[in-house]
């Protein structure tokens, strides 16, 4: 058993505690009326559900989801008591089964949601008592709305602030970055926890039940599609080791490559797929030199078409062929929108790496600039790597 599993079992008991304690008071104080026990359950199990199927990100880092059991919690029973929801299900959770992560990340995680949490009820609260009475279903619904797009967009946003980032990434593009990739799935989810309100009337607590099983099994697709795109980046990364083991010399140069191209390419604006679609064709920029003998020594030309005539056997990568085939400037066919510059990019940051080598230091960075100056100013390319190493980011990153 992983050591701090017991840990996190341990906290997971005291937050129990501490929500059982706090219903008591809360219930003796009058604050919130009875919730209705099989709505409250319902909310509670739901929550053990979602910390059973975290979404693994791309990075690495690990999102516990759970803006739609929040906003329909919202809907259903008391703020008061659909915080006390949150804090037993995630106790409940750790008691169980054990957190996969540090009890101190897993008390942060839960910090997190519950002030997402609080601040959604505040603003829910305020707008329910703005409403007037006899208003439309749409109106009756709108605070429920605000309330779940306040937990989301503090929820991505925290979440941004403490999770991995890319070099040259800052803090503002990786919230932009994460909002674009979960920002679909955090308003699915709301639109159904909103449709808990609507069916609740003629459906109870079997259409309470129903919806909430279909934000899970939403977040569960998602979560797959997630795991499948990883798949294929950690294919792809193992695949452009293999001319690394048949050279011995040049262990990780495809992973600096990549790392470089990126933050090149986002010091030029790029973002979203194009970034994704340049760090695939950075990694894979010598698969060449696979499998041909004496091919360490080929001028890169040589080696890219070889690699783009390879990719092109394989239709999942075959729309990474054009970027390789055009490392020299020349146009092919079949090519995209923004191949050419993309190439230029992946062709000018190996040429960098390869004269820098696997150990860096300012001067031999400053060396390998000056030996690849060129006298165009409009070269964006050549100012944007300039830019990227003057930044001071790469010891940090390059190994």
């Amino acid at each position: 058993m992983t050591p701090w599993v017991g840990t996190n079992r341990l906290a997971g008991l005291s937050t129990l505690a501490v929500g059982l304690l706090g219903m008591a008071v809360v219930d003796y104080l009058g604050v919130a009326g009875p919730a209705d026990p099989v709505y409250f359950v319902a909310l509670v199990l739901a929550y053990v559900a979602v910390e059973a199927i975290p979404l693994q990100l791309p990075r690495g880092d690990v999102l516990y989801f759970g803006v739609g059991v929040a906003t329909a919690s919202l809907l259903i029973v008391h703020p008061a008591n659909a915080v006390f929801a949150m804090i037993l299900g995630l106790g409940l959770a750790a008691t169980s089964s054990g957190s996969p992560v540090p009890a101190r990340l897993w008390g942060k995680d839960l910090g997190r949601r519950l002030v997402a949490l609080l601040l959604a009820a505040t603003v829910h609260s305020q707008l329910v008592d703005s409403i007037a009475p006899g208003s439309s279903q749409l109106s009756a619904l709108t605070p429920a709305l605000l309330g779940g797009v306040t937990y989301a967009v503090l929820d991505l946003t925290w979440f941004s602030l403490s999770g991995s980032r890319a070099l040259g990434e800052t803090r503002l593009q990786s919230a932009f970055a994460l909002f674009r990739m979960l920002g679909g799935l955090y308003l699915g989810q709301i639109s159904v926890a909103l449709a808990v309100a609507i069916v609740r009337p003629g459906l109870g607590s079997l259409g309470v039940v129903v919806l909430l099983t279909l934000m899970l099994l939403m977040q569960h697709s998602f979560g797959l599609l997630l795991k499948v795109r990883l798949s294929y980046t950690m294919t792809v990364t193992a695949l452009a080791q293999l001319p690394e083991l048949q050279d011995g010399g040049s262990r990780g140069h495809a992973d600096r490559v990549a790392m470089l191209a990126v933050a090149v390419a986002r010091r030029m604006g790029m973002r979203g797929s194009a970034l994704e679609r340049i760090s695939l064709a950075a990694l894979l920029h010598d698969i060449g030199n696979l499998g041909v003998e004496g091919s360490v020594g080929d001028d890169a030309s040589s080696v890219a078409l070889r690699g783009a005539r390879l990719l092109e056997s394989v239709s999942i990568l075959a729309d990474l062929a054009p970027v390789l085939a055009m490392q020299d400037g020349e146009a092919v066919r079949g090519a995209k929108e923004g191949d050419v510059l993309a190439a230029n990019i992946v062709a000018r940051c190996s040429a960098f790496a390869d004269r820098l080598g696997a150990e860096y230091s300012e001067s031999r960075a400053r060396d390998a600039l000056v030996a690849m100056s060129c006298d165009d100013p409009d070269d964006l390319v050549a100012a944007a790597l300039d830019a990227v190493v003057e930044s001071g980011a790469l010891p940090g990153a390059w190994r």
